[in-house]
């Protein structure tokens, strides 16, 4: 059978100048080192074939394309333990005599893949309880919890997913908070008889820390008081599991309503956890998942889809054990982090662990606050709210910064829009939506674009607009306004929702052209309203 299948190769490899440049993993194919404790192989693989449009790029016929993605498959068939539709991916077993760094060397040399990587055996990044004792949680003071929660203490209809080694199913300050949840290793959800219970506490201890029960006399409080705790369980023996169960776990979770996903194991910088940050992201939800507790310089990637996490201590310094580089988006506080523990108490511990479900549980208020953003508006205003370390800006050390809690849920809601110069009649665009509370005021302000001609903005519920502002007269083209005067005011007041309570309100801006010929009248192109609570 192996000699079969280097034959094939061989055939495939003939073929690599007529396919053009071999699309390249982030991590280069034959470099893979195992870090004992950390990542170990499996004698497994995560492939991926050539994605269509990378391979139209390089002049094949759709005939072509097919042709080369049907090779890859083939080629793999005989080692495929699985192929997971949801990211095109196929898990596949080792030839035999093969390594993995020599088996990903013969497939992406053949042009057909976009990356073949190890299923590495990941493990917990340490958070190892040196403290089973109460103490104080320092990192609420950092991150201004406090004052976040005067505007929202977080909302059981969020839900939080930890990928971990499950969850204490009993703990007095995590079991009311639970919702069902899946076990990965056997793909069985808790409601079918899946195990979720904790196999070693690092599950325990992180899902504390976004989501234990705030205002109960017990114990600790997460970064939430009210969220609802999902346990993704993907090992099923103290210490890690495969790579492609963790994700299998994150996609899953996702699936059922989860809309912070937080992963505090190894891993982050393999192709494969940008392709299901991506699958998590299409499903309007976040993948957080921890830099790494052993100080390397994560400069070869940098996920679009995934919110990396590194570690600071009490002083805003960066953890003496924490990764940095390109690939982290922000910090977190790390150091002695009060937690739940496996046993029904409390632990304490240090890691990148403990950093990203803070992170997680941050962009969790935020949606519990403004339930009608998308997740690329959650994320934003996550780095927003960032205290900014080092050099100013998203550095090569800290990211945006370290997060606050406070600063990410008060910031204000800037909405981008691209009404473009319209003809005769009116424009009508939802920019941006919010929770408000009955009564709330809120100031609206242009900053930045033009409005030409008469400006209207009108605030209610989705194509049910109950308050109507308007009247903005620009004499002058190209004249740049904020804040938008309405009615003289400056302000516009949301009416009272029947019933009291809170609900979902949206804001829109129209404009209508009073036959002033075109383009003097309307938005500009990239209008940015500026939505304060």
């Amino acid at each position: 059978m192996l000699s079969r299948v280097l034959a094939h190769f061989s055939l495939a490899l003939g073929l690599t100048a007529a396919l053009g440049t071999p699309v390249e993993a982030q991590t280069p194919a034959g470099s893979f080192v195992e870090r004992p404790g950390e990542l170990e192989f499996s004698g497994r693989m995560i492939v991926r074939i050539a994605r269509t449009e990378v391979l139209a790029d390089r002049d094949l016929s759709r005939s072509q394309v097919e042709a080369v993605q049907k090779r890859a498959a083939d080629r793999l068939a005989a080692w495929t333990l699985e192929f997971i539709p949801e990211t095109d991916e196929y898990i596949v077993r080792l030839p035999p005599g093969e390594t993995e760094n020599g088996f990903s060397v013969r497939l992406m040399e053949t042009g057909d893949y976009a990356y073949a990587e190890p299923d590495w055996i990941c493990h917990p990044i340490r958070t190892v309880p040196n403290d089973s004792g109460y103490s104080q949680q320092w990192h609420h003071q950092k991150i201004q919890s406090a004052e976040a929660w005067d505007l929202t203490t977080g909302s059981p209809s969020l839900i939080i997913a930890n990928v971990d080694s499950g969850i204490n199913l009993t703990h007095p300050d995590l079991m009311a908070a639970l919702v069902p949840g899946y076990n990965a290793a056997t793909d069985t959800s808790q409601a079918d008889g899946g195990d979720v219970s904790d196999v070693d506490g690092h599950g325990t201890y992180v899902a504390g820390i976004d989501a234990a029960i705030g205002n109960n006399g017990i114990y600790v409080v997460g970064i939430g008081w009210n969220f609802s705790c999902m346990p993704v369980r993907y090992y099923n023996t103290p210490g890690g599991g495969y790579l492609s169960n963790l994700l299998r776990g994150a996609r899953w979770a996702a699936d059922n309503g989860a809309r912070c996903v937080s992963v505090s194991q190894t891993g982050v910088e393999y192709s494969t956890v940008q392709t299901t940050g991506a699958y998590v992201r299409a499903r309007d939800s976040l993948m957080f998942y921890a830099a790494g507790n052993d100080s390397r310089n994560l400069n070869w990637f940098d996920w679009p889809d995934v919110i990396v996490v590194g570690a600071t201590d009490g002083n805003d310094n960066l953890a003496s054990f924490s990764a940095f580089g390109p690939a982290v988006d922000v910090v977190a506080p790390g150091v002695n982090i009060l937690s739940t523990g496996i046993e029904g108490g409390l632990a304490v511990g240090s890691g990148t662990s403990a950093s990203t479900p803070i992170a997680a549980g941050i962009c969790a208020l935020v949606w519990s606050k403004w339930p009608a953003l998308d997740s690329y508006a959650v994320e934003q205003l996550l780095y927003d709210g960032c205290f900014d370390l080092g050099t100013p800006g998203d550095d090569d050390v800290f990211g945006y910064g370290r997060v606050d809690s406070f600063n990410s849920v008060s910031a204000p809601l800037v909405c981008q829009t691209d009404i473009g110069f319209g003809g005769p009649g009116d424009a009508v665009l939802t920019v941006c939506g919010g929770d408000l509370s009955s009564g709330t005021t809120a100031d609206l302000e242009l900053t930045n674009g033009y409005l030409y001609g008469r400006a209207f903005i009108q605030v209610g519920p989705s194509n049910n607009p109950v308050a109507f502002k308007g009247g903005l007269l620009v004499p002058n083209p190209g004249v740049t306004v904020g804040p938008i005067q309405m009615d003289n005011a400056g302000e516009l007041t949301v009416p009272g929702i029947q019933g009291g309570g809170t609900g979902t309100w949206y804001v829109q801006v129209f404009h209508e052209d009073f036959s002033v010929p075109s383009p003097y009248v309307g938005l500009s192109n990239a209008v940015q309203v500026q939505f304060l609570p």
